[in-house]
């Protein structure tokens, strides 16, 4: 599965940290940080770039999005980007 995080802090390593361990599953993260460039490949993208953030997701078959800032889920960016209204639920 392939999977892109946004953000930049400590949630979203801590995400990636536990999706990495998941089988088959390719990570992609929005900006990211020094942290999450081990974890997956860092998108060169802001978190509040929704555009581009669409962009690159249909343009590498972007399967699930997982948001990490609290300001973005309340914005519902997950839905902006393309994902259905089950797979935006607020963790």
């Amino acid at each position: 599965m392939r999977i892109l995080v946004v953000g930049r802090g400590a949630r979203e390593h801590a995400l990636l940290w536990r999706l990495a361990r998941s089988p088959g599953t390719e990570l992609f993260c929005a900006p990211g940080n020094a942290g999450t460039d081990l974890l997956a490949e860092t998108v060169p993208l802001a978190e509040i770039d929704v555009g581009g953030l669409a962009v690159f997701a249909r343009q590498n078959r972007i399967e699930l999005v997982v948001v990490g800032p609290r300001l973005l889920q309340a914005h519902h960016i997950g839905r902006r980007l393309g994902q259905p209204r089950q797979q935006t639920e607020v963790l």
